[in-house]
């Protein structure tokens, strides 16, 4: 509801993530609920890259840890955690969702 509070959320998402991450989308109630606690559901997909023989999962499930850990970005959040995967071999690349609620 607030600008300024997205504008920094959103700034501190771009600072936080690592170098081989790219965000694909990032939806603010992206169901249109009416409901109070969904109004500030927030939603990341994207996608991480790494390099061959790497585990695509954990580095995921890093991107999770980085954005509950960093005080700024987390704030006014009870959860955030990954809603979904899917591990690519042939690309080295991992699609993840982060829903923060």
């Amino acid at each position: 509801s607030n600008p300024r509070t997205w504008r920094d959320r959103l700034g501190r998402l771009g600072a936080i993530l690592p170098a081989n991450v790219r965000l694909t989308s990032v939806g603010v109630n992206p169901g249109n609920a009416n409901a109070t606690a969904d109004q500030n559901r927030l939603v990341i997909q994207g996608v991480v890259r790494t390099t061959p023989g790497q585990d695509k999962t954990q580095d995921v499930l890093k991107v999770v840890g980085l954005l509950h850990s960093d005080s700024l970005f987390a704030r006014g959040y009870q959860t955030i955690k990954l809603s979904s995967t899917k591990v690519s071999e042939s690309d080295n690349v991992a699609e993840f969702t982060i829903e923060c609620r």
